[in-house]
């Protein structure tokens, strides 16, 4: 005896119901038909779905296909924070796939619409979905802390990093696949989004490392949860130390991080126009494609490229241009010629092509009226200042990054075993070599401190002997030594000699060379010890930010070398690798953020945006921001020491801004007339 089949409706026939009406007709499972094949469904999530169908309603030639349903879009996973927003992005995107051909509608049209449905589906569901609201309690939690895998993790767990990842992951493993869980509110709120994992685990996992506000993280880890509560002294005021480095991020660090976006953004208004269409350039950004590196740890060490390049065109095989996928992995490893807005060749001076822009092109609302760099600038620098104001709620426990070796270094140093130090190598260009170390003595300022202890253990902290970003090592066989310069720091965190090497110092003294630097002779060293190790630091998003202004901002004292073409390329790469360890920012938003700080040449006086057929270099934002239009000058700073400056009158073929009107309006209608 067979099943009574399930009933079959046609997508396109709901349409002609109002999602209303739908929530009074739909009932039980059933076979929903589309444009492109079937889907079993049932009227929860089609009543879901028929929200975003409102865009076929007021545009019925668009296709009503199976990505404009819910079901398709999340397939085992639960509703999520964000599954509204894939849903009406693919009917909204494929409106205007439909219409840009024939005309009839635009993207702020379709935006606002959107917006509309957003709030529609936020005030209907929060109505009509009211029975099915959950709570939750304590003894949700004690749930997860009885669970036997977690009390197993748990019991007799070390104090140590790598114990108390080991209980987070069976912690996460539990509450996202363990079925005995799937009806906890905690474990609900994890799948779909709605909690983050991270803050769940200190709720019901250790605590963890915990740093203090200068970053540093106290030795000591708190092993309870939040839910078991702390109950010593230690526990309690280590943790008030979170609290104090959130609200230090809040002050000085966020106000920095708020003025660099300022400059970022006066500076990158000029760049306004993004033209329809292709400029037909044939200069392009040369980019290897990399795939994601992990470390021995399991660590990711760097990202893959590909998701973060998607929707740049490239010059394929046949000639032509194709759009790079997130999923094109046979692009792994090959060196693209890339159209970039750097090589664009628009005439514009304050404009670029869409072509040159990428597929991201069609997320900018309007061509004619938006702004191209200010919508590009914020885009990432509105991401850093919510993450460093946001800094106590996305911390956990207190872990450094793990150290990497270039190709180059790591013929001469190893990382040790804790992954936080470093040995030199005895196997490969220091074998069988006489060794000497070369410490720049403007990083060790209280180098001969050693000679004034017995026991150079007895120093309270090596930092304050030494912290260097760079580290010299001469190999040569006794008479003749060749040097070679090796950057040990990571991020801020900058390398000091270990207490084995200045025992070693200490008993073998050192030389000073011409530059007044610490040579040291390493012949008797023990290659098995470490010979420099960095702090357990937090990274915080205030040192991120930092460290983007200086790749983008420089100072006077670099504009000479700044001021090459041969410079621009390899910046953007730094860029691009910098900002996205912590972030995910497409390639096509980097550009534009960089393109909007270049300039033809310093040495010409010329801050214009560099085009085809012209010179190009990076210039000074310091500088850059006074030769351009003062309009940017007087909204950013010292208005009176720039009406005082006789250049600012002299100066010839200053950029245009958006915020010329407002320090010369009649001027400025005049000149668009």
């Amino acid at each position: 005896m067979t099943g009574k089949p399930m009933k079959r409706i046609a997508a396109r026939y709901l349409t002609s119901m109002s999602t209303e009406q739908l929530w009074c007709v739909l009932k039980g499972p059933f076979v929903l038909v589309f444009d492109d094949g079937e889907l079993i469904t049932n009227a929860r999530e089609t009543i879901y779905s028929s929200y975003a169908w409102d865009f076929h309603r007021k545009y019925p030639k668009t296709p009503i296909l199976k990505e404009h349903h819910v079901r398709e879009i999340l397939g085992d996973r639960r509703l999520g924070t964000d599954t509204h927003l894939k849903l009406l992005g693919n009917s909204m995107w494929c409106v205007y796939d439909t219409y840009k051909p024939i005309g009839g509608v635009s993207k702020d049209q379709l935006a606002e619409m959107t917006y509309r449905l957003v709030n529609l589906m936020y005030n209907d569901l929060t109505y009509k979905c009211e029975k099915y609201v959950v709570s939750l309690d304590i003894t949700d939690y004690l749930k997860i802390l009885k669970h036997p895998d977690i009390v197993a993790a748990k019991k007799d767990a070390a104090p140590t990093a790598a114990s108390i990842a080991n209980i987070h992951g069976v912690i996460e493993k539990s509450l996202r696949y363990d079925p005995s869980l799937f009806n906890n509110p905690i474990s609900k709120a994890v799948r779909s989004g709605i909690a983050s994992m991270g803050q769940v685990l200190q709720c019901v996992g250790p605590r963890g490392f915990i740093s203090d506000t200068d970053s540093l993280y106290f030795q000591r880890p708190v092993m309870r949860s939040f839910a078991e509560g702390f109950r010593s002294f230690y526990e309690s005021f280590v943790e008030s130390r979170h609290a104090a480095m959130a609200h230090a991020q809040a002050k000085d660090p966020l106000e920095q991080t708020e003025y660099f976006n300022r400059r970022l953004q006066l500076i990158c208004q000029s760049l306004r126009n993004l033209h329809e269409g292709d400029c037909g350039s044939q200069e392009y950004l040369y980019w290897t494609v990399r795939d994601k590196e992990v470390d021995m740890r399991g660590n990711t060490v760097r990202k893959a490229d590909l998701p973060l390049l998607q929707g740049k065109y490239f010059v394929n095989g046949a000639g032509g241009l194709s759009c790079i996928g997130k999923n094109d992995k046979h692009l792994i490893g090959q060196t693209l010629k890339i159209r970039s807005v750097m090589h664009c060749a628009c005439p514009d001076p304050y404009g670029v092509c869409a072509t040159c822009f990428g597929l991201m092109s069609d997320s900018i609302l309007d061509p004619l009226t938006g702004n191209l760099g200010q919508t590009n600038c914020t885009s990432m620098t509105e991401v850093v200042s919510q993450l460093v104001l946001s800094t106590k709620h996305f911390v956990g426990s207190a872990e450094s990054d793990p150290l990497v070796l270039d190709d180059f270094s790591a013929q001469y140093l190893r990382v040790g075993a804790d992954f936080s130090s470093y040995t030199l190598n005895p196997d490969d260009k220091l074998r069988n070599k006489h060794v000497r170390l070369v410490i720049p003595a403007s990083c060790a300022a209280n180098f001969t401190d050693i000679m004034e202890v017995q026991n150079v253990n007895q120093l309270s902290s090596i930092t304050r002997i030494s912290e260097m970003p760079d580290i010299g090592i001469m190999e040569g066989d006794g008479i003749k030594y060749e040097l070679t310069p090796h950057k040990v720091s990571v991020d801020r965190r900058l390398a000091s000699m270990t207490y084995p090497l200045l025992a070693h110092i200490k008993q073998k003294g050192w030389v000073l060379n011409e530059k007044g630097n610490y040579v040291i002779d390493m012949t008797g060293w023990d290659y098995s010890q470490p010979i420099l190790t960095l702090p357990q630091k937090r990274y915080n998003m205030s040192d991120h930010s930092a460290e983007i202004a200086e790749i983008l901002e420089s100072s006077m004292k670099k504009i000479a070398d700044r001021d090459r073409e041969e410079a621009v390329d390899p910046t953007l790469e730094k860029l691009f690798d910098h900002v996205n360890e912590r972030l995910n920012v497409n390639l096509a938003v980097l550009e534009v953020v960089l393109y909007g700080g270049m300039i033809v040449s310093a040495a010409g006086e010329d801050y214009s945006f560099p085009k085809v057929g012209t010179s190009r270099s990076l210039g000074v934002m310091e500088s850059t921001i006074d030769m351009r239009s003062m309009a940017a000058k007087f909204a950013y700073e010292h208005q009176l020491r720039s009406i005082k400056t006789p250049r600012n009158y002299t100066t010839p073929n200053r950029l245009d801004h958006p915020m010329d009107s407002i320090v010369m309006p009649y001027e400025t209608l005049q000149h668009l007339e």
